[in-house]
């Protein structure tokens, strides 16, 4: 539903109920995954600790359901443009993976107990896709200014919040972040200057490490020749260029992988 405030400004509101099966991989998955450096276990399979870990089969998963609320305000017209939207989900049986605290070396030394085949695949972390009844609210805003024909302004941020209904935070949320740019279009040329900066995120779950703060300063300058059959575009980007150490919290391999450094890129672009 949407409602016209006033003149160029609007209210909408929006309410989804749906319902999602889990994958293949949420249920199935049993062995390595080279992709996250991780050892995956499926929601088929219960670990038992009691003694020595190990998984066995248990077919008791449930589909995921959700209920979404969504809210929005924008001004859509003018050399001045705004939007904020504003989301609270209700989520149950929530799939997600948990660190279990074990390794591949501490499982596989029970399998191998049971099969003389033995498959080294190094020390993986232990991953268990699980399910648990969770609430993700958050907000994202946009503000942009025509400070002239060529001159644009725009600044945004957004925030996320993953919460367990039993206590404790869901993994791997991204951190809140704000970000401005102010870019020049005008025969041809486009250019734009950007940064961005990401929270420190310490809203962590078990096991889980925090993520140090971040700021990113990218730049673009790009020629677009008129009249030109094909839109032929040549760019120069640079990217990073304070040489920021940064680390992406919602990665698996945050600390294996950070962003790149201070980075340059030259190309050409073309259409047909």
């Amino acid at each position: 539903m949407v409602w016209d405030i006033a003149a160029n400004y609007n209210a909408g509101i929006s309410f989804t109920h749906a319902q999602r099966a889990p994958s293949a991989a949420e249920l199935f998955s049993y062995g390595p995954h080279i992709g996250t450096s991780t050892f995956e276990v499926g929601a088929l399979f219960r670990l038992d600790d009691t003694e020595e870990p190990y998984f066995y089969y248990e077919n008791n998963v449930e589909e995921e359901v959700s209920n979404n609320i969504d809210l929005s305000f924008r001004r859509h017209s003018g050399n001045i443009g705004w939007v904020l939207n504003l989301f609270y989900n209700q989520v149950d049986n929530f799939y997600y993976e948990r660190n279990t605290g074990y390794t591949s070396e501490d499982i596989e030394e029970h399998d191998h107990d049971e099969e003389e085949e033995s498959h080294d695949h190094g020390e993986l972390p232990v991953y268990v896709f699980d399910q648990a009844d969770s609430t993700l609210y958050g907000l994202e805003a946009e503000f942009a200014w025509q400070i002239s024909k060529p001159l644009t302004l725009t600044l945004w941020g957004d925030t996320v919040r993953g919460k367990l209904d039993d206590g404790g935070n869901l993994p791997r949320t991204p951190p809140a972040r704000l970000g401005g740019m102010l870019s020049y279009s005008s025969n041809g040329w486009d250019a734009g200057i950007e940064i961005t900066h990401a929270f420190e995120q310490n809203k962590v779950s078990e096991l889980e490490t925090s993520t140090a703060a971040y700021t990113l300063l990218n730049t673009e300058l790009a020629y677009t020749f008129q009249g030109s059959q094909h839109d032929l575009t040549v760019y120069l980007k640079a990217n990073n260029l304070t040489d920021e150490l940064a680390y992406v919290h919602s990665s698996f391999l945050k600390e294996l992988a950070p962003l790149p450094g201070r980075n340059f890129s030259v190309g050409l672009q073309g259409m047909f």
